[in-house]
């Protein structure tokens, strides 16, 4: 024997045990120990039974297959050749009606074809008359035993009952191909197929009831299965039986065994998505009408099993009434003639006589048997009227929470949907006073740039207005010439120059800081949290406006002390200017008495000491002076010539106020570069801050204030000036630098 069918053989058994528990108990079967006891037919009967029962019933009209269906539904293997052959003559006539009834084929052959009832029987006899041996018609009847399993196990698998098709599907998977193949190799070979998809037999509607012991295996249900005539139906525990029609069998069977699953799902179900979670009530609610539809439909079911098997009862009792009469009626000639064969033969009974009460006892064995199906199929249909209400009340409670459910979850979205609303109404505010706090603090550093511009402006003007108008009022056209002299005149354009020169810059910085100023605050900057930024802004204001009181205060203090320096200038030169008329005085005296007298040389030696002291008096307050302005104008002026005979008195006494108001417009200018030096150191001290901010590394703050001092001492020494212009280069190009490097941080930190 090869593997194959080795194989097929284990697999059948396989399936053959799996499916025997849930077999019939008018035709219990048995469970084979060897493939070749499948040769009395019990067990096939029995399976085919599971699909369709009205085709393989328990009881036949016909008195010739009376004895072989009373051995089919036996529950012990036949021992007798005869008796075997009988079944499987039976049997595979019932295959042949069955086939042709619910399968449909182009093939002209018969599924029975070569299959002989005496060698699936195993009578010896029926092989080649017996001289084959007795190897020879063990392998033929394996064979064919083989080939009739196969056809059975293809109309088990065609019916489409969930019951077998489930169990099958419970069989390993190696199992599971070994009877694939056979059956696709079965439906090939004689080209079967159903004759209506998941549906058996269109004459089995009003079918005879099976019942089914409990302790079977389980199988999946289906919502919506086809109908067919199937085995509907579980027992529940060891001893029950539960009967069903035939008609709604898939529908029964899916809800018998879907019905648990539903129960055993439904706990877990609900601690998985929680007792308020609207989906857990929607699928146990329709959980819950899903098994109440299918036990409506099983307990349709019972009832036209109920029915049909009230009609087979009175189907009984009438033969039985009419079993009873013929009894009756043939009793009296049984008496005479069992009296006459007792006389005659002693104590030997009646042929005939025994035959009626074999057949009497099998009635009665078999309405007792429909009058335990009828009363289980009553405490079935109460128990199913029972659990239908249950359902019932079940799913109306579910249906309320399920409503109340409902409105609460339609109040929270409508709560949810309000707070949206005021959650967007106030983020759109709180956009809108953003934007308007960013345009008033813009607005607001403009206003302060352009009034600090406009200051510098005004002492500008007022100095050249001055300059201009002291220029003017001069009636001497030529300056002194110690000043002219010592380039004092190259100073002051170099120092306007100087002065345009700065404003230039000025003016281009501003721009490039406006440009820059815009950059930055397009830059996105990751705030966490509006509030927090804002908080943060508003103390740095503070802090600004803090330094820059302090900064206006020191402004304020220095503009004083060169009030207080330029008073006493002024008083210093109005001494000097005293003294040198007091000396004029008096050498116009001395010169006078020496002309009376004819030039006595005590006198004039005299006077010429007087005028050189009043000379040097005034030099040296004017050389005081001119030494202090010397310091922030870096000019000197040479005062050694007052006192020269070479200068008459009145171009002496014309040169005063031309000195004093060259002193007042140096010192003017003075002023104006003291305060524009403070402005550029504010608004150095400003964005020195504002790179802080930005830079929250101090590493990389010193760096970059490092390479600044660097850059700036290379730009010192390349460029040779006056200590004050390189004083403002320093601080211009320290601004410049300072927001070109926090803004390149800052992209790279974007960037990043």
């Amino acid at each position: 024997m090869s593997t194959a069918a080795l194989e097929r053989e284990a697999a059948v058994l396989a399936l053959v045990r799996r499916l025997l528990p849930l077999a019939s108990s008018d035709a219990p079967g048995y469970s084979p120990a060897s493939f070749t006891q499948l040769c009395d037919g019990i067990t096939i009967f029995a399976l085919l039974r599971l699909v369709a029962p009205n085709a393989f019933p328990c009881i036949s009209t016909a008195p010739a297959e009376e004895a072989a269906l009373l051995s089919l539904t036996g529950s012990m293997p036949e021992q007798e050749a005869q008796q075997r052959q009988a079944n499987m003559r039976v049997l595979l006539r019932r295959i042949v009606a069955y086939a042709s009834d619910v399968m449909a084929t182009t093939s002209s052959r018969s599924i029975t074809d070569g299959l002989d009832p005496a060698v699936l029987a195993g009578i010896p006899d029926a092989v080649d008359g017996g001289s084959s041996g007795g190897r020879a018609p063990q392998q033929q009847q394996q064979q064919q035993l083989a080939q009739l399993v196969g056809v059975v196990l293809t109309l088990l698998v065609l019916s489409g009952v969930p019951v077998v098709l489930a169990e099958v599907k419970a069989l390993p998977r190696s199992e599971q191909v070994v009877l694939s193949d056979w059956v696709k190799e079965m439906m090939r070979l004689y080209e079967l197929k159903p004759r209506r998809p998941g549906s058996t037999s269109t004459s089995n509607s009003n079918s005879s009831s099976i019942s089914i012991s409990g302790g079977g295996g389980g199988a999946s249900g289906h919502p919506h299965p086809p109908a067919s005539p199937q085995y509907a139906g579980v027992g529940g525990g060891s001893g029950g039986s539960v009967a069903a029609s035939p008609m709604t069998g898939t529908r029964g069977t899916a809800a018998a065994f879907s019905m648990a699953a539903h129960r055993g799902a439904l706990p877990s179900a609900a601690a998985a998505a929680g007792e308020e979670d609207e989906g857990y009530y929607r699928n146990a609610t329709y959980q819950l009408r899903q098994e109440l539809a299918e036990v409506k439909a099983q307990l349709a079911a019972l009832q036209d099993s109920y029915r049909v098997s009230k009609e087979d009862q009175e189907t009984a009792e009438v033969k039985y009434q009419l079993l009873l009469g013929d009894q009756a009626r043939v009793s009296p000639a049984l008496a005479a003639t069992a009296a006459a064969a007792a006389a005659s033969t002693g104590a030997d009974g009646s042929p005939d006589s025994e035959g009626s009460a074999d057949i009497l006892t099998v009635w009665q064995r078999r309405c007792a048997q429909k009058d335990e199906t009828i009363a289980a199929l009553t405490a079935r249909v109460e128990q199913q009227s029972t659990q239908v209400t249950a359902l019932k009340e079940a799913a109306a409670a579910h249906e309320m929470a399920l409503q109340a459910l409902r409105r609460r979850l339609k109040s929270a979205e409508e709560g949810v949907m309000v707070k949206s609303e005021e959650r967007r109404d106030a983020l759109q505010k709180l956009a809108v006073t953003e934007d308007k706090l960013a345009a008033q603090m813009k607005a607001r550093v403009e206003l302060e740039t352009q009034v600090e511009e406009l200051q510098s402006r005004v002492l500008v003007l007022t100095l050249e207005q001055d300059r201009l108008r002291g220029l003017g009022s001069d009636d001497v056209p030529h300056l002194n010439s110690s000043f002219a002299s010592n380039g004092s005149v190259d100073r002051v354009l170099t120092l306007e120059n100087e002065l345009d020169e700065a404003r230039l810059q000025r003016d281009s910085l501003q721009r490039q800081v406006g440009i820059l100023q815009r950059q930055v605050a397009a830059m996105v900057a990751p705030v966490a949290d509006v509030s927090t930024a804002n908080d943060t802004w508003r103390a740095q204001l503070r802090q600004v406006e803090r330094e820059r009181e302090e900064l206006r205060q020191q402004l304020t203090n220095a503009l004083e002390r060169l009030g207080g320096l330029q008073q006493q200038l002024t008083e210093s030169t109005s001494a000097a200017a005293a003294a040198t008329a007091a000396a004029t005085a008096a050498a116009a005296a001395a010169a006078a008495v020496h002309t009376s007298s004819s030039g006595t040389t005590t006198t004039s030696g005299a006077a010429a000491a007087a005028a050189a002291a009043a000379a040097a008096a005034a030099a040296g307050l004017a050389s005081t002076d001119m030494s202090m302005l010397s310091a922030a104008e870096g000019s000197e002026v040479d005062v050694t010539a007052v006192g020269a005979g070479v200068d008459s008195p009145r171009r002496r006494t014309a040169s005063l106020p031309s000195g004093s108001k060259a002193r007042d417009a140096a010192r003017r200018e003075q002023v104006v570069l003291s305060s524009l030096l403070l402005q550029f150191s504010y608004r150095n001290l400003l964005l020195q801050q504002h790179e802080t901010l930005l830079h929250k590394d101090a590493a990389e703050a010193e760096a970059a204030r490092r390479r600044q001092a660097e850059e700036h001492l290379e730009m010192a020494r390349q460029v040779p000036s006056s200590v004050l212009t390189k004083q403002r280069r320093d601080v211009e190009q320290g601004l410049l630098e300072s927001v070109l490097l926090g803004a390149k941080l800052r992209m790279m930190q974007v960037e990043s």
